[in-house]
């Protein structure tokens, strides 16, 4: 009864002009008084429109090996006559295998078009110019834009240092095609969802149907030895599916334009460490196959520590940025450029002192400037004011007695106005620095950790705050003799 009337519902609503279709065997179709056709079968001819879309179907989503296992479920089916019950559910998953593929075009267009997405899901737009750095820049395209990977890559670097902009700078940069997706943490815990919205549009993943089957095996097994299972937080919970779409789009970039696609993750050091090594691994996986090219930005130098514990690590390539490349020169050009495009006329005072005595080279310090726009010699002064009195708060913390705080400034104190001085950390300890403290320092922002192993102040008004807030403290509670040593 039920085999005749599935005939006749698909006789009348596929073939009502072509005579009566019967089942002749599991998932076939047979039209009475015509040719037969086979639905599902690989070998129907594209004369077929059934047939065609049938043969689509099979080498898209069933594949030679799941096929006979579907066959002999359907066989079961039609003859315990549950094919009423299990029907939309076959249908449903049907469905949900056409959305996952559906998904997995929808991220390959956005690796086309190089997508650059801040946390909050705005497109990011980088306009007027830019620091010139062009050796951070030719190294940075060089590794966004592999023809071929083989590894991963850490960029690390101090606040301020223009990581970011360097990398958005390089994505922007690439030609049509470059397969470079770049997205800010905000979020740790809506970190996929976020991921997910700007490669797709929705802020979901379609989950492939074998991790389907893979988390319902696990939650029944689980089931039957505890009758309490937690499930595991965001966003370590829902990245396995999330994977499984980005090796998908992978294997349909590579096809198509014969190179791996970039996904670059700023602000990596606000994950939490668990999902920092399960990325750590797909990237170890994706570049054993040359589909994807992981970048991870970090201003945290914890994140690589973390990193190195695990054998994955020697499929890495560090890249660390700091702001020694940038002169005089080009960052007084920067400053006046983003203030005259802002319609504002800055004076050479201003822009001197800003430079040589409040930032330097900081990017961060300099950026928060123009965006306050401080081009006048008093807003500039009220700046390095502002910004001795919220770092005084901070140093507060570490708890460093006066005089250590005083020859430390005189430590860092450089020669030339401008440069700043590297350190070694040795010399840093013998002023009485322990090495919590130290740490304390760099977490701060106070002191900046290079690659070299070497430590200098984080910005030219730091050592001031160094100097003069503790001349004050000497004045005012030890006498003459700290303040002398001080001023020296």
């Amino acid at each position: 009864m039920g085999r005749r009337m599935l005939s006749h519902l698909i006789t009348r609503a596929l073939a009502p002009r072509h005579g009566r279709i019967v089942f002749t065997a599991p998932w076939s179709l047979t039209f009475r008084g015509g040719p037969v056709r086979s639905l599902w079968s690989p070998a129907s001819t594209t004369s077929n429109p059934i047939g065609s879309f049938a043969a689509r179907f099979h080498s898209r989503f069933l594949g030679d090996k799941i096929q006979p296992q579907l066959s002999q479920i359907a066989r079961i089916l039609l003859r315990s006559k549950l094919v009423f019950v299990v029907g939309p559910l076959l249908v449903g998953a049907t469905a949900l295998c056409w959305m996952w593929d559906w998904q997995a075009r929808r991220f390959v267009s956005a690796f086309e078009r190089n997508t650059i997405a801040l946390a909050e899901g705005k497109l990011l737009s980088l306009e007027g110019p830019l620091m010139n750095r062009p050796e951070l820049h030719r190294v940075l395209v060089e590794l966004l834009h592999p023809a071929e990977t083989s590894h991963y890559v850490v960029v690390v670097g101090a606040h301020g240092t223009g990581k970011s902009t360097a990398v958005i700078r390089a994505a922007r940069d690439a030609e049509a095609g470059g397969g470079v997706v770049y997205v800010s943490v905000k979020n740790p815990k809506d970190f996929n969802s976020h991921l997910c919205a700007v490669l797709s549009g929705v802020p979901y993943v379609f989950v492939p149907l074998r991790i389907l089957s893979d988390k319902l095996r696990a939650w029944t097994q689980a089931g039957t030895n505890s009758t309490n299972v937690a499930a595991e937080p965001e966003p370590m919970h829902s990245w396995s599916p999330l994977a499984e779409v980005l090796r998908k789009a992978a294997d349909i970039y590579i096809k198509k334009h014969k190179q791996p696609m970039t996904l670059v993750i700023d602000n990596a050091h606000k994950l939490p460490r668990e999902f920092l090594l399960m990325l750590q691994l797909f990237a170890k996986e994706t570049a054993d196959d040359n589909s994807i090219s992981l970048v991870l930005v970090s201003s945290d130098y914890v994140v690589g520590t973390l990193l190195a514990t695990q054998s994955e690590w020697s499929r890495h390539i560090k890249l660390e940025i700091d702001d020694r490349d940038i002169d005089y020169n080009t960052a007084v050009d920067y400053v006046e450029k983003k203030l005259r495009q802002r319609h504002l006329s800055p004076q050479q005072d201003a822009l001197d002192y800003l430079v040589k005595s409040v930032t330097g080279g900081n990017v961060l310090l300099l950026n928060q400037a123009i965006r306050l726009k401080y081009h006048t010699l008093p807003q500039v002064l009220q700046y390095e004011r502002d910004l001795i009195v919220e770092k005084q708060v901070q140093l507060a913390q570490v708890k460093l007695p006066s005089s250590v705080l005083c020859a430390l400034g005189r430590l860092l104190q450089a020669e030339e106005p401008f440069h700043r001085k590297l350190v070694a950390e040795e010399a840093v300890l013998a002023v009485g620095v322990n090495s919590d403290q130290l740490q304390q320092l760099v977490k701060t922002n106070i002191l900046v950790k290079h690659k070299s192993g070497q430590y200098s102040c984080s910005a030219h008004y730091v050592i001031k705050m160094l100097l003069e807030k503790q001349h004050a403290a000497g004045n005012n509670s030890a006498g003459p003799q700290h303040a002398t040593a001080c001023v020296l």
